[in-house]
């Protein structure tokens, strides 16, 4: 029993590196850079240079491990763990400051958090997940409420939400976007229409048979009429901005920096397949960045999922003659040992062949002496 949970804890630890891997590759600046300026609206105007070397704040750029905080400090190091008095504590897998030019001289300051998401279904709604990240992103940075409290201080959080794994074909290749809207609701000067709207939604469809349309959008900054004929600015307003990205495996899409991160997060792409689509996105590749991507295979959750295969496999074979139960552990322990040994000896690409081709499973059984 003990080696089986020896085994597990490898399995899990192999996962949690291969998901480390990830959050470290997306959280390169010349990642960021690419991923702000094809989703966010008030980006869309720059440079690559100039949100990297301008408005990105690179010592603010954190990778969620540990940290510990009660509100967001401004200060050089942000931690990526939001602990409420009354609330869960939550982690945001990258957490960094940025600005962005308003048009009239001034930079605008925001927070951006992105989240990489293996399960397009968790079991919730997801959009309910991505606007709580936000909703509790603002909050932090308040350190009291009181009747001194500035409300004025706050800066607008976008929460970007990668979707890969399991995201089905209808879903693959849109982009969608969630933001607060002001509109109003009661006049008392006739008007045809009048409607609320809390929160807009717009999709844009990236993949290659999509007709890569998007509904037209307002970015932030833009200035709404009220009844009384003044204006105001939608950055009073608009202090949440959440945007989801749908891929998987067989949709390939139009955007550049979108199709690097859909074949990173690929359970099939080959380590030079990863790599070429850095280079295609003329993002330097050096030996650390080479490193991470020799762990993205991605093969965590193959593993989860092809032991219990494994283990119902043996079990069915095994279970007339020894007992259905004791052949699925048995099955399950022997497929997790494989995995160990082959992760030891730092063969991802034999671990993925696993996964797919029993006959050569059987192979390495008798080749480990299993």
């Amino acid at each position: 029993m003990s080696e089986i949970k020896y085994t597990v804890l490898s399995i899990a630890e192999g996962k949690a590196r291969c998901d480390s891997a990830m959050k470290a590759l997306l959280s390169n600046i010349h990642i960021l850079s690419r991923l702000l300026k094809e989703l966010v609206p008030e980006y869309k105007g720059c440079s690559i240079s100039d949100i990297e070397e301008k408005y990105i704040e690179k010592r603010s750029i954190t990778v969620s491990i540990s940290g510990v905080a009660d509100h967001l400090p401004e200060v050089s190091v942000m931690s990526n763990e939001d602990l409420g008095f009354s609330e869960a504590n939550i982690y945001y897998d990258i957490l960094f400051r940025a600005a962005y030019p308003d048009g009239s001289g001034r930079d605008i300051g925001l927070y951006i958090n992105i989240e990489s998401q293996n399960t397009f279904h968790p079991g919730y709604p997801l959009e309910m997940r991505t606007i709580y990240y936000g909703a509790r992103l603002l909050s932090s940075q308040l350190k009291a409420i009181n009747k001194q409290t500035n409300y004025g201080c706050l800066k607008k959080v976008y929460s970007i939400w990668l979707c890969m794994g399991d995201t089905p074909d209808r879903e693959a290749g849109k982009v969608y976007f969630y933001r607060f809207q002001k509109q109003c609701i009661n006049v008392i000067i006739n008007e045809d229409k009048a409607s609320s709207e809390a929160l807009e939604i717009v999709c844009s469809d990236l993949s290659e048979s999509g007709n890569h349309k998007s509904h037209e959008r307002t970015g932030p900054g833009h200035l709404s009429k009220d009844i009384s004929g003044l204006q105001e600015q939608a950055e009073h307003y608009d202090l949440i901005s959440v945007i989801m990205v749908s891929l998987n495996e067989r949709t390939k899409v139009s955007s550049s920096i979108l199709e690097l991160v859909r074949i990173l997060g690929s359970n099939k792409a080959s380590k030079l397949e990863k790599l070429q689509a850095l280079r295609n996105n003329d993002i330097i590749v050096d030996d650390n960045m080479e490193k991470e991507v020799g762990y993205m295979c991605n093969w965590g959750e193959y593993m989860w999922q092809g032991g219990l295969k494994e283990g119902l496999e043996q079990g069915l074979e095994q279970g007339l003659e020894q007992g259905l139960e004791q052949g699925i552990d048995q099955g399950e322990e022997k497929l997790n040992s494989l995995y160990v040994f082959l992760m030891n000896d730092g063969k991802l690409e034999e671990m993925k062949r696993v996964m797919h081709d029993k006959a050569y499973r059987q192979e390495l059984y008798k080749a480990y002496g299993l």
